[in-house]
């Protein structure tokens, strides 16, 4: 989760900390399917983000992230990360890099 934290907190603009929904590793790489939300727990206000068009018309999922990430060296660096996804933004990440789906399959 200290790998994706940087990531996500550019993007929000504030400090989060992670939910996790489902943390799956194969080969080199991570998939995270998490919900950020504010240090002690809080939830985000979507309203005072970028993402704040999106929430109000309801095309984005507050209580889902995803990240993938790849073992580099000893340290893991995420690839690449979606915020509040409406779509199996996944499938390009297992096309892409040849993950199984089963990676991606939430519990």
């Amino acid at each position: 989760m200290d790998a994706m934290r940087p990531s996500f907190e550019d993007e929000l603009g504030a400090s989060v900390e992670f939910f996790v929904h489902r943390l799956a590793v194969w080969g080199g790489y991570a998939y995270a399917a998490v919900r950020p939300q504010r240090p002690g727990g809080r939830p985000i206000d979507w309203r005072r983000t970028k993402y704040a068009e999106a929430f109000a018309s309801g095309a984005f999922e507050a209580d889902m992230s995803l990240a993938l990430l790849r073992r580099s060296r000893g340290r893991w660096e995420v690839v690449d990360f979606v915020i509040g996804p409406t779509d199996a933004h996944w499938i390009s990440w297992q096309t892409e890099y040849g993950i199984p789906e089963a990676v991606f399959e939430m519990p």
